[in-house]
């Protein structure tokens, strides 16, 4: 009986499966989230840099020009990041930063105080160290609003972070949104054919997205609408895209269609699911094909 019992118990074990972990958003940043954002993107810097497809573009210089934004607000990802949230309401936008920071090598930048902590810089490239391992970056208004919510007690309040602890632990880049209609008025033209995008995003009612990068490209994007109309046009509109991109590559570049070969759209009632699957050798053999090699003195 005890025999029996005991096959049983390592059968249920054997059909169980175990529950996948999920994001767990630093709880250094996630307090200094605003409560009225809309849009909140993450990467889990030590994460990304050890992925095979991030140090075969560093190598090539392919994110360079993330590298020079981030530096002029005062961050330095190759040695000082570890982990980035940027977050929006619409009209201005903080990136809120983890890792190990210091104020020394500051001291040529303009400087002001508030609350007990300095800022560096003005305008729109602003900078605090709120502490040895957060700093903010962004506007100075922004930048002020971190540094109250850092003194405040309690949580950010944002309804985005429940949404970002849903997604994969295993996502080194990750977004999630709501109430996209602000970023559309403020960011998408009303006029032209651009202008398309804008009713999309106002019919959004939420958006997530993860990737992971550490065996080529697996990510996921899902778009929730809020009627049949807004859903059916998205995912028309989607469809559309893919089936225009196939038809426009060119016939000396044929390899390229096994990127469109990676690309599913599912409808599910109001909600929109993209999935990218695509294998490392075909996204290095794009990184070659687009990416030219640095060279000695710099980026290209």
């Amino acid at each position: 009986m005890r025999y029996i019992a005991g096959l049983v118990l390592l059968a249920g074990l054997g059909c169980t499966r175990p529950a996948a972990k999920k994001l767990a958003v630093d709880p250094s940043l996630a307090r200094l989230v605003p409560a009225n954002a809309v849009l909140l993107a993450g990467v889990r810097v030590q994460e990304l840099r050890a992925t095979p497809l991030y140090r075969k573009l560093e190598s090539r210089g392919g994110f360079g020009e993330m590298a020079d934004s981030l530096a002029k607000s005062g961050f330095d990802v190759s040695k000082d990041v570890s982990g980035l949230i940027v977050a929006t309401d619409g009209s201005t936008a903080v990136v809120l930063a983890t890792g190990r920071f210091k104020t020394a090598g500051l001291e040529g930048l303009k400087k002001s105080e508030y609350r007990g902590r300095t800022i560096y810089g003005n305008g729109d490239s602003s900078y605090t160290v709120l502490d040895e391992t957060t700093a903010a970056a962004g506007s100075v208004d922004a930048v002020r609003a971190a540094i109250d919510r850092a003194a405040a007690a309690g949580g950010s309040g944002s309804a985005l972070l429940t949404a970002a602890e849903g997604l994969p632990l295993t996502s080194q880049i990750w977004a999630v949104g709501a109430d996209l209609g602000a970023l559309a008025d403020r960011y998408v033209p009303r006029d032209g054919n651009i202008a398309n995008a804008r009713r999309l995003l106002k019919s959004t009612r939420s958006v997530t997205f993860s990737a992971d990068l550490r065996a080529g490209v697996k990510a996921t994007i899902t778009a929730a609408c809020g009627t049949d109309q807004d859903a059916k046009l998205l995912n028309d509109t989607l469809r559309g895209i893919l089936g225009l991109g196939r038809l426009s590559v060119p016939e000396e570049r044929r390899e390229l269609l096994r990127v469109y070969d990676g690309i599913r759209v599912q409808r599910q009632e109001l909600t929109i699911r993209v999935e990218i699957d695509e294998p490392g050798e075909l996204m290095d053999g794009l990184i070659e094909m687009f990416t030219p090699p640095a060279t000695a003195v710099g980026r290209p």
